[in-house]
């Protein structure tokens, strides 16, 4: 790799197996200008890691290193963590969608506990399970460099999960934690509450679930939504929190109520995808003429149109503070994902056949107001090229895409509210 000026390479979808990243592991022993390597979705295996890994044990300069959507393994994942131990340059590893199971996670847990350097981990859509959070959770009661760790879709369940949130209250570096679609039941969620009572430093917390993907979700409940929100009254750093398709009623969110009263930090909150009926809009309601901090509010058309009906019962005395519940414009990189976002065709419009991370023919579609799922789900192909190309999806939007999935349902609302003729505020 002679070339001196070269910063950025992305072979993504290219197929280019062990061999192909074999090569690349000689040129990158030699390389000193190459910064961001992405690799995703190449058929590779534990060969071309190792291969990676050794180069990774030389090279000074790369910095973000895509991996994801290969078939790494544990194998591959152990070569990948010697090198961590050795190498003090790289800052972001994406090893979604590849293949890890606990052992692999072990190895990586070894690794974060000597490395100073990578301060972002992906490892979304793995099956890592009980085993591998606990290992992780020791390697993050010592790190002290890493900001973000992606474990959604790994069944790290409620054991699991209880693991993470006693590396919580010791852990002061971690900001970002993706727990989505993890199995997480009450037991999880009331650990996790313990936690962010203590923890000062995570900002953002993701708990939602993501219905088209069948791949088990959370489920955290009222009683887990009351023990999180009883957390909210005293943590003054998390920013963010998703609880989108939590199974979360009114019990739920007049606790969220009482806890917004009080709590002057949230920013942003999901709440998309749950059962909360009037009871509950109303206390939210109520909650949100007092609260002053809470810019970004996500939920489904129908509590939104509660919590109009119930501001219009309330003789006008309270208006309903609009700028509280947001719905996002389209930005541009969601036009370049969604071209119809915002437009009246958005429906029926028809989705472009190929982005450069995917193939659209291979990712959801919608009708109406409903989300139809791939056919992954009806086939239960998880293993599938078509299978594999819709998680990837999903991984890089949330890893790299500001969380594009969430806000495609917020312009999906916006739409709605306006066939409804109910007045809402967006924001960019």
């Amino acid at each position: 790799m002679a070339n001196s000026t070269l910063t950025i390479l992305d072979l993504e979808d290219n197929s280019i197996g062990d061999n192909g990243a074999q090569a690349l592991s000689e040129a990158l022993k030699v390389n000193s200008t190459l910064t961001t390597l992405v690799l995703g979705g190449n058929s590779i295996g534990d060969n071309g890691a190792q291969a990676l890994s050794e180069a990774l044990k030389i090279n000074s300069t790369l910095t973000i290193l895509d991996l994801g959507d290969n078939s790494i393994g544990d194998n591959g994942t152990q070569a990948l963590s010697e090198a961590l131990k050795i190498n003090w340059t790289l800052s972001t590893l994406d090893l979604s969608l590849s293949s890890i199971r606990d052992n692999g996670a072990q190895a990586l847990s070894e690794a974060l506990k000597t490395n100073a350097t990578l301060t972002t981990l992906a490892l979304g859509s793995n099956s890592i399970g009980p085993n591998g959070a606990h290992a992780l959770s020791e390697a993050l009661k010592t790190n002290s460099t890493l900001t973000t760790l992606d474990l959604g879709g790994n069944s790290i369940g409620d054991n699991g999960t209880q693991a993470l949130s006693e590396a919580l209250k010791i852990n002061s570096a971690l900001t970002t934690l993706d727990l989505w679609n993890n199995l997480i039941g009450d037991n999880g969620a009331q650990a996790l509450s313990k936690a962010l009572k203590t923890n000062s430093t995570l900002t953002n917390l993701d708990l939602r679930t993501h219905t088209m993907l069948v791949l088990g979700s959370n489920s955290i409940g009222d009683n887990g939504a009351q023990a999180l929100f009883e957390a909210l009254k005293t943590n003054s750093t998390l920013t963010t929190l998703d609880l989108w398709g939590n199974s979360i009623g009114d019990n739920g969110a007049q606790a969220l109520s009482e806890a917004l009263k009080i709590n002057s930090a949230l920013t942003t909150l999901d709440l998309g995808g749950n059962s909360i009926g009037d009871n509950g809009a109303q206390a939210l309601s109520e909650a949100l003429k007092s609260n002053s901090t809470l810019t970004n509010f996500t939920m489904g058309a129908s509590l939104i149109q509660q919590l109009e009906a119930s501001n219009s019962e309330q003789d006008g005395k309270a208006a309903n503070k609009t700028a509280q519940i947001t719905i996002l414009k389209p930005s541009q990189e969601l036009l370049e994902v969604y071209p119809a976002i915002g437009q009246t065709n958005f429906f029926n419009s028809e989705l472009p056949k190929n982005h450069k991370v995917f193939n659209w023919n291979d990712f959801h579609y919608t009708e109406g107001m409903v989300y139809k799922p791939p056919p992954i789900v009806s086939s239960g192909e998880a293993n599938s090229t078509m299978g594999k190309r819709t998680l990837r999806f999903l991984n890089i939007v949330r890893i790299y895409s500001s969380h594009i999935a969430s806000k495609i349902s917020r312009m999906r609302e916006n739409l709605y509210l306006d066939e409804l003729g109910i007045k809402h505020s967006t924001t960019d």
